[in-house]
């Protein structure tokens, strides 16, 4: 689900509206911003809410003057609202990882849900190269192990393979993990599992500084 904080003209409170919803419901929303300005042209998202935290970041400047721009954040939300917990964590990151030029490059993006992974708790480099190297990613005797540079390795591979570093951990396009890693995904009903392995313990940490200093 998505809500939208709208406004026209000056006003800085506007209205709210929870999409998807019917057809009457948005049209009574319009009829309340026409309350506010009849200046369809200064129609602007003050705010969105979502469980997908940062999809305001990407599709605040619809151009809702235009009669398509809310249709296509509707339908954005109709795609949205089936997504439970993981996969709404999963599609922050798979934003943060892409070229998001506006609304329609976001619903372009909610069909491939299933081409991406989260790797959950792998919020830094040195995270994702001690996930990398635990889960066989990256081979390495057992007695060389703590020499390893775990934030080098990880760095690396964020550099080499791109993805995101986000508030549920790494998301990445399933295709760019190591093969090792690819066969533990499997798709069951629908779904994608991740057979676990024995791991070590791992860092968790914000999108914004993905590698330490």
């Amino acid at each position: 689900m998505i809500t939208l904080n709208l406004t026209r003209g000056k006003d800085l409170e506007g209205i709210y509206i929870r999409l998807p919803a019917p057809q009457e419901k948005i049209e009574e929303a319009m009829a309340r911003l026409d309350a506010i300005s009849e200046d369809t042209a200064t129609t602007r998202i003050l705010n969105v809410f979502s469980s997908v935290k940062n999809l305001g970041d990407y599709i605040q400047n619809t151009d809702l003057s235009q009669p398509d721009g809310m249709q296509k954040i509707a339908a954005l939300a109709e795609k949205l609202q089936p997504l439970d917990l993981e996969s709404c964590l999963k599609f922050e990151g798979m934003l943060d990882a892409n070229m998001i030029q506006g609304v329609d490059d976001v619903m372009k993006l909610a069909d491939c849900l299933d081409e991406y992974v989260l790797l959950p708790e792998v919020g830094t480099g040195s995270a994702l190269g001690r996930y990398l190297v635990n889960q066989g990613g990256f081979e390495c005797p057992d007695h060389l192990r703590p020499y390893l540079d775990y934030q080098a390795i990880g760095q690396e591979f964020y550099s080499n393979h791109g993805g995101a570093f986000c508030r549920g951990g790494y998301a990445v396009q399933k295709k760019e993990l190591p093969g090792t890693l690819q066969r533990r995904y499997t798709v069951v009903q629908g779904y994608r599992v991740l057979v676990s392995t024995a791991g070590g313990s791992q860092q968790h940490g914000q999108r914004e500084i993905p590698f330490e200093a």
